[in-house]
């Protein structure tokens, strides 16, 4: 039995989906073969798929809405099923659709029974491809795809469509179907929708004593509740969190995470992390419950452990509620004293940290607008207690776009916006003022190492005879001219800023730094 498919029968009959209407076809064999060997469900056998997607609306009307699944196989089959769709999403009824399909590669290529099935029921349902893929991550992927498209059908209430591509041979009956899927229903993970119930989270809460709070890229934080957690829990927070040095919090990991180090439970709130350590750490070292509060039904699993997900229209709040009403159990000594050694590590000095240090110790209110690579990751390992707020583009990470955000950004305020960024950042962008000019209170600090430093910090990329084509900028190219043309004030320095940084001007101000580390 594929696994994708196999997949999608344990994930089903976790989220108690126990009525199925079969339709005959050949592509959707091994489905059905599935879906019956199993003897999880209530399957029914009916010939004409319009007819088939209408008697599971009946059943869900006779089980209050329970949610119901019609299996088809592929070609026009899917296409029947979409009168009974479309009344299925205007009555937030939970109909699951799952065709077969050919793959991919075959689609548009007049072969029998291939449609475009992707997306062919429209805006009446979601759809999910999954596919019969080999690859590391692989059924990591398809066990996210397939937890939110249920997660998506059961708590909306509305119709979402997977479709599984299947390739030949796909007639493998002579296993024990039964007996397989019995082994993989004790393996594959069921991520929990814990919707609002906080009693979830209290329970764990104060069950597990190595207790982390990660918050990603925010606009909002919620300080007095970070405040309140931090009584109890470690909070890894970077600059990019926009804590500022309002509370304590671990924002760099320069070591990889020890074992002493490791969670229990962990809850994620906000957006984008960077730290990739922590990344690692938790994927390889899954803590035993793993809390993703988000407003939206979205299997976001960049740790690879989430457990459980709590959709939430004011995720601030529900952390609050998690907390309890004031009576803090401490975590674990060991684990509280790992984290706080790591916390008062000093910052590798670079030219990087010594510029953003000096910004920080002279500038007050102003708002830093971050290149991605090398600099939104130095910028990690000092706390920055005088900005306002902290951005960067990490939701594609590219290095498209910065100057012209944190142009755009300075255009609609009135304070100091400091842009910086590295020279490769600065050169794909350097044309993008054309149409707005640069204002006045935009400074613009441009680390000049004649190429892109994060490649130089790639293990094994050094080895690469094309290195000098991969960096991209050997030749010594410098801002001067440029500024010039664009009415920019330009210093040339070799570490601290200029005394007038921060100073109001009737110009914008760039600053080249030599960085030939």
């Amino acid at each position: 039995m594929q696994r994708n498919i196999e997949q999608l029968a344990v994930l089903m009959y976790r989220y108690n989906i126990k009525d199925v209407i079969l339709c005959p076809g050949s592509r959707n064999a091994p489905l059905m073969e599935a879906l019956v060997s199993s003897e999880w469900f209530s399957c029914h056998s009916v010939v004409d798929e319009r007819s088939a997607a209408f008697m599971a609306l009946g059943i869900m009307d006779a089980k209050s809405g329970q949610p119901c699944a019609v299996c088809v196989t592929s070609g026009s089959a899917l296409l029947d099923t979409l009168p009974a769709v479309a009344e299925a999403y205007h009555r937030r009824l939970p109909l699951l659709v799952i065709s077969a399909d050919r793959p991919a590669e075959w689609i548009g290529k007049m072969d029998g029974q291939t449609i475009a099935q992707v997306g062919a029921l429209g805006s009446f349902a979601e759809t999910y491809d999954i596919r019969e893929e080999d690859f590391e991550d692989a059924e990591w992927q398809r066990n996210c795809q397939i937890n939110e498209a249920l997660m998506r059908l059961v708590g909306h209430k509305r119709p979402v469509h997977i479709n599984i591509p299947l390739r030949e041979p796909i007639f493998q009956f002579g296993r024990n179907n039964k007996e397989s899927l019995q082994v993989a229903a004790t393996k594959e993970r069921m991520i929990r929708n814990i919707g609002d119930d906080i009693r979830v989270v209290e329970g764990l809460w104060r069950s597990n004593m190595r207790r982390l709070v990660i918050v990603g890229q925010s606009d909002n934080c919620n300080l007095e509740v970070l405040n309140k957690a931090v009584k109890s829990c470690i909070v890894f927070a970077e600059n990019l969190a926009n804590v500022g040095g309002h509370i304590p919090h671990t924002q760099n990991l320069d070591e990889m995470l020890s074992s002493e180090m490791l969670p229990d439970m962990v809850i994620y709130i906000g957006g984008h992390v960077i730290s990739k350590k922590l990344k690692q750490s938790l994927r390889a070292n899954k803590p035993k419950y793993f809390v993703r509060i988000s407003n939206d039904i979205s299997v976001e699993d960049t740790f690879q452990c989430m457990t459980d997900i709590c959709v939430s229209t004011d995720c601030w709040q529900t952390l609050n509620s998690f907390l309890g009403d004031g009576e803090y159990e401490l975590c674990d000594s060991d684990y509280m004293y790992a984290w706080r050694a790591l916390k008062q590590q000093d910052a590798q000095n670079d030219i990087y940290v010594d510029i953003l240090s000096d910004m920080d110790s002279r500038g007050k209110g102003y708002t830093l607008c971050l290149a991605n690579s090398t600099t939104v990751r130095a910028a990690q390992r000092i706390k920055l207690h005088n900005v306002v707020k902290v951005i960067c583009n990490r939701g594609v990470n590219g290095i498209e776009g910065s100057l012209s955000q944190a142009i755009g950004y300075a255009m609609a305020t009135h304070g100091i916006v400091v842009c910086m960024l590295g020279d490769l950042s600065f050169i794909y962008n350097m044309n993008g003022v054309a149409c707005g000019g640069v204002p006045n209170n935009l400074r613009i600090i441009l680390i000049n190492n004649h190429g892109g430093k994060i490649f130089t910090q790639l293990k094994g990329l050094e080895k690469a005879s094309s290195l000098d084509y991969i960096a991209a900028t050997k030749e010594s190219a410098t801002a001067r001219g440029w500024a010039a043309d664009w009415g920019v004030r330009y210093y040339k320095s070799h570490g601290l800023l200029p005394d007038d940084f921060f100073v109001p001007h009737n110009m914008p101000m760039i600053v080249e730094v030599e960085d030939m580390m």
